[in-house]
């Protein structure tokens, strides 16, 4: 891999440069220590040490300082055990690791127990709902309404997709859409989706945009619903690459095929939605009692978490 996090739950990932590695630990422990547990020619040396910014476990930085042969950048390696300083350590989220995991998640696919990572999915849906719909938009070209964002977190949570071992705290935005079932686009508006409103115009000719470019009432009852489909996650030259489907269908037929490429960087460091002070306001009192509703007792630790803001 080629990012990091200083500690597990942080939301902070960087990546591993020996410029940004040094800046970010001072070259202090827990970061910096001798290798005393290997049994290997490492035992003695010492190692560099941080937190793999999807499972929460402890990793080893390689190449930072003595670049192995066939790479030209440092990269973080599970460690498979405990390191001392680092106080997480979890055997299911390492045998999920999407860096260790050698097969594709299945949608069904979920993890056992409500804590680690499920939990810090929750807590980035409960503090940034409307920067998830923002990013959903900007893949789609389709501005949500408060109501249909509410459908999708509804079915989410109702799927458990928190729980999806395919999930991690950096595609939470795009996991929330996959999990949505198919939704009803009428009354949304489209921008910035030429492909999507032309293949719209051509399959379904009863359709009809109104001045806002929202899909409005046409001569004839028409249906065009959306749908996320086919979550993949390949790791390419040690990086993690993932995809999913967006499909435009009318019925069951789609007509509109996009393949979405997940990019954590451009959620992670979004600072505003553009969203109306109303909007931003109703998608973050909406996320509060879908979640509240949804978990009952157990919103009591998801509030206990530090903010992902």
């Amino acid at each position: 891999m080629h990012d990091f996090k200083l500690k597990a739950g942080s939301p902070v990932v960087k990546e591993i440069t020996k410029r940004t590695f040094e800046q970010d630990t001072g070259r202090r422990a827990p970061w910096y220590q001798v290798n005393e547990r290997s049994s290997g020619p490492e035992k003695g040396r010492r190692s560099q040490y941080a937190v793999c910014p999807l499972c929460d476990n402890p990793i080893q930085i390689i190449g930072l300082y003595h670049r192995p042969k066939n790479t030209d950048h440092p990269y973080g390696r599970h460690s498979g055990k405990p390191i001392p300083g680092f106080d997480h350590f979890d055997v299911e989220e390492l045998r999920e690791c999407p860096y260790i995991r050698k097969r594709k998640p299945t949608k069904s696919s979920r993890r056992e127990k409500l804590s680690g990572i499920p939990l810090t999915i929750l807590g980035i849906i409960h503090t940034r709902f409307p920067e998830i719909i923002r990013t959903i938009e900007l893949d789609t070209g389709i501005q949500f309404s408060v109501k249909l964002a509410e459908k999708f977190l509804t079915a989410y949570m109702e799927e458990r997709g928190y729980l999806y071992t395919g999930a991690t705290p950096r595609n939470t935005p795009w996991m929330v859409a996959y999990f949505s079932d198919s939704q009803s686009l009428f009354g949304q508006s489209l921008f910035g989706n030429q492909a999507f409103s032309d293949a719209i115009r051509e399959h379904v000719p009863d359709a009809r945009f109104d001045n806002d470019g929202r899909l409005a009432k046409g001569g004839r009852y028409y249906e065009i619903n959306c749908c996320f489909i086919d979550h993949g996650q390949i790791i390419v030259n040690r990086e993690l690459k993932e995809t999913m489907e967006f499909q435009g269908r009318q019925a069951a037929a789609p007509f509109h095929r996009q393949v979405i490429q997940i990019t954590p960087q451009r959620f992670e460091t979004m600072t505003t939605t553009g969203f109306p002070p109303w909007k931003t306001q109703q998608l973050q009192e909406a996320a509060h009692r879908i979640l509240s509703k949804h978990l009952g007792p157990a919103m009591n630790q998801l509030e206990a978490l530090p903010s992902n803001r």
